[in-house]
């Protein structure tokens, strides 16, 4: 029986099919609840405590401060998402070279998610970190959003027998998503 070529591919690179798609789903997970629903209420909250002057007025993304529509809570859900794909597969690219126990890796990853992204959020120049009230809160709010989805991304433990020196193999269901915990160990998603 000759065999297909293709299907010799596809089942070789199944593992990384299933990482890949566990990191689409995880991303698009976390973006739409932390990015996009997690911003939408830092945002009210932020419209409660600004000036009501500032009702109305042209957000730095032209959106009316203190307006919710169905429409500019989708596009930021759908916006959020797709974005948060993207720091899903960063995140699969780095988490090999994480070190240090599981405590170490959680704090290192929502950091750094803070950090890096939270900088390319907060800027000096239009309304959003300027005229918003009180600023400290507008900063941190859109710093802790990413640094949240950086957390997400090790939770929940392993289990009860996680040494948190990442040796432990997570038991199936046990990570938020079973196919997350399915690669082998020697593909790339490990």
């Amino acid at each position: 029986m000759r065999r297909i070529p293709g299907a010799v591919i596809l089942r070789d690179s199944e593992p990384l099919l299933r990482t890949l798609a566990a990191a689409t789903a995880v991303g698009l997970l976390l973006g739409a609840v932390i990015g996009g629903l997690g911003s939408r209420l830092a945002m009210r909250l932020l419209f409660l405590t600004s000036d009501p002057a500032m009702h109305g007025v042209l957000t730095d993304d032209g959106f009316p401060i203190g307006e919710i529509t169905f429409a500019g809570t989708a596009n930021l859900i759908l916006s959020t998402s797709g974005i948060w794909v993207i720091g899903a597969f960063v995140y699969l690219a780095v988490r090999r070279f994480l070190i240090g126990p599981r405590w170490l890796r959680v704090l290192g990853c929502g950091l750094a998610a803070g950090v890096v992204v939270g900088a390319g959020l907060v800027g000096t120049e239009g309304i959003d970190f300027t005229r918003l009230r009180p600023v400290w809160l507008a900063i941190a709010l859109f710093v802790a959003i990413p640094a949240l989805f950086g957390f997400m991304h090790h939770w929940p433990p392993s289990g009860p027998s996680d040494p948190g020196d990442g040796s432990a193999q997570p038991r199936r269901g046990s990570h938020y998503f079973r196919c997350w915990s399915s690669c082998s160990r020697r593909s790339l998603c490990c």
